[in-house]
């Protein structure tokens, strides 16, 4: 029986892992992205692979938003929000996404034009969806690797 115990591991460990499992099944049942990123951040607290997971799904997430967000402002903002590529001062090309606050930079162009809208929504949504999906495999994938009494 005391190697049963010492296999399990510690209480705390134990009850950690029954507890990420939890959320993780929930945040696949659920979908919502606020209940995925709470189980990945659980995940994160005591796995790199869990931080590695939850790092790039706030990336995808944030990715997606500001694509939809900056072309829902173009709406409001038709001079200044979108896609924008501007010159630096060692002659490259730097591209930026604005959301319309404030001027473009000085010499900047505005790469999309009004296709901000169709390709900033399109693409956003389909990162988030990816993101979302992404998520979910990996959590799946841990879910499967824990064995738990």
């Amino acid at each position: 029986m005391d190697l049963t115990l010492d296999a399990l591991g510690s209480p705390e460990a134990l009850a950690n892992q029954y507890l990420t499992v939890a959320l993780l099944t929930r945040a696949e049942i659920n979908r919502s992205p606020v209940r995925i990123l709470q189980g990945l951040f659980r995940w994160a607290s005591f796995s790199i692979a869990g931080l590695l997971v939850v790092a790039g799904s706030i990336v995808g997430y944030v990715l997606g938003a500001a694509l939809m967000l900056s072309a829902l402002l173009k709406l409001i903002h038709p001079r200044a929000a979108g896609l924008w590529a501007y010159p630096t001062s060692t002659g490259d090309l730097d591209l930026s996404l604005r959301m319309g606050f404030g001027g473009p930079p000085i010499g900047a162009r505005d790469v999309l034009g009004w296709w901000i809208l169709p390709v900033g929504l399109l693409t956003g949504c389909g990162l988030v969806a990816l993101t979302t999906r992404f998520a979910l495999w990996c959590a799946r994938l841990y879910r499967q690797s824990r064995v738990l009494p």
